[in-house]
């Protein structure tokens, strides 16, 4: 299977999936249109202030890579938010460690179990 397009469009965004087979039965083709899987969801829109500085760096980036501006913003904010959401994570797992709700294991321990002591 093979993907050969995807589209997409914005506010509500449709993708349109065109899906090709490589070896089908009999040797028959099949039209892609009788493979075409479309997909719809929802997009929010956030509006944000940016300084002018950042803007500028924003754009500069965004012409001179071909890409948008919302496609470099959607991917800090992805990165930055797993970046919080494992801080958080692990500030729980401290706050259950300091609790006592939760065991540790020394890291002479650990080391010794995998043959790894120095």
């Amino acid at each position: 299977m093979r993907v050969a397009h995807v589209a997409s469009h914005s506010r509500r965004i449709p993708l349109r999936l065109c899906v090709y087979y490589s070896h089908l039965a009999g040797g028959r083709s099949l039209s892609a249109k009788s493979h075409v899987l479309y997909l719809y969801r929802e997009v929010l829109m956030l509006a944000i202030r940016l300084p002018q500085s950042i803007e500028k760096r924003l754009e500069k980036l965004a012409r001179r890579t071909g890409r948008t501006k919302t496609y470099y913003v959607r991917e800090a904010i992805l990165q930055h938010l797993d970046d919080l959401e494992d801080m958080a994570l692990a500030e729980r797992a401290l706050e259950r460690i300091r609790n006592g709700e939760e065991l540790t294991i020394p890291l002479e321990d650990v080391l010794k179990r995998y043959g790894m002591e120095g």
